[in-house]
């Protein structure tokens, strides 16, 4: 007989496996449609774009010392 731990264990390493073949199979879906190329570049584009807001806020933070007030 399993423990709960265990039970646990088994699905999470179950969805886990089904998060890794939906990722390879989006992958190879995009390659074959000739857009994984495509992806990689306008998320590059969003990952740059996420990490210019996030300095922005750094700055707003470190100039005013918060940026909301349920930040304290």
């Amino acid at each position: 007989m399993r423990s709960k731990q265990e039970e646990i264990n088994i699905i999470l390493d179950a969805m886990n496996e089904i998060r890794e073949r939906d990722i390879n199979s989006i992958r190879k879906t995009l390659k074959n449609n000739g857009l994984l190329t495509q992806t990689r570049e306008y998320l590059n584009v969003e990952l740059h774009r996420l990490q210019k807001e996030m300095e922005t806020l750094e700055e707003v933070k470190t100039r005013c010392g918060y940026i909301y007030e349920c930040d304290k």
